[in-house]
């Protein structure tokens, strides 16, 4: 008979007892696979972004906030009326060390820099660090002294100009300031009918130089040039398949009278005189 065919062992019992528990484990981990499909604070949060902040939308509408470190560039915009900029010399050019006589070799590079620096504002149409004719031929009003069209090109006017070159040039090289142009445009004018300096304003609205290096030559406690490395941006479309290097020198000079260093001579990118 069938029962006295069947008789349980105690390997059968072993294998019995193991198939109930892997039966048990099965049923277990498909109770908890579905209790988890339903939970969403799985979820991948959706990220969420403000000027300067994240914020994570947690799946169950919780919010945790956190700040960025961010780096920003303000250009400085100007004023809505005349005088619509104002000049700040001192943010580019440490007065310290303008004053010092006797320079390190790293404090004449800093001072070379900082010339250089003061150069651009004057002489880059697109540099509106020191000077911002860029914001102010935007806002100047139709028969204002604060913008000039000569040329075809327009200027905006250099405010208290004699004071500030003055501070910055030698005598002798303030004589010469406005001898320098782009091709046959002067990037600085003297009006004579108003005895106002005018600065050219630029028409693309970037530097069509790179600078790449600078260096000291003719070091002494009077007198020492700073020279700068540069390339023309627009190298290729000038038919260069590698930027041609060329260079513009600061000679600045230490004035007994006055106690400051000056610019004394100089050349600048794409400048000729």
């Amino acid at each position: 008979m069938l029962q006295d065919k069947f008789k349980l062992s105690k390997m059968n019992i072993i294998l019995i007892i193991l198939n109930v528990l892997l039966v048990i484990l099965v049923i277990f981990a498909s109770v908890q696979l579905i209790t988890s499909l339903k939970d969403t604070s799985h979820l991948i949060p959706e990220l969420e972004t403000t000027a300067g902040k994240s914020s994570t939308r947690e799946a169950d509408a919780t919010i945790t906030t956190s700040s960025e470190t961010t780096t920003t560039s303000t250009k400085k915009q100007g004023n809505e009326t005349s005088p619509y900029y104002n000049i700040d010399l001192g943010s580019i050019l440490n007065e310290e060390l303008v004053t010092k006589h006797n320079l390190t070799q790293e404090e004449k590079s800093s001072l070379g820099a900082m010339y250089f620096k003061v150069l651009e504002g004057i002489y880059e149409g697109s540099d509106d660090d020191l000077i911002n004719v860029t914001y102010l031929l935007t806002k100047a009003k139709d028969g204002e002294k604060d913008k000039l069209t000569k040329n075809n090109r327009d200027y905006g006017i250099v405010y208290n100009g004699k004071e500030l070159f003055n501070k910055i040039f030698t005598s002798t090289s303030k004589d010469l300031i406005t001898y320098y142009k782009y091709d046959e445009t002067p990037a600085l004018i003297l009006n004579r009918d108003n005895n106002e300096y005018y600065k050219l304003g630029s028409l693309t609205g970037k530097k069509p130089y790179v600078v790449t290096s600078n260096q000291l030559e003719g070091i002494d406690n009077y007198n020492y040039k700073y020279k700068v490395i540069y390339y023309d941006a627009d190298y290729k479309e000038q038919g260069y398949k590698t930027p041609e290097y060329k260079s513009s020198t600061v000679t600045i000079k230490y004035n007994d009278l006055d106690k400051r260093w000056k610019i004394d001579v100089f050349t600048f990118p794409n400048l000729k005189r």
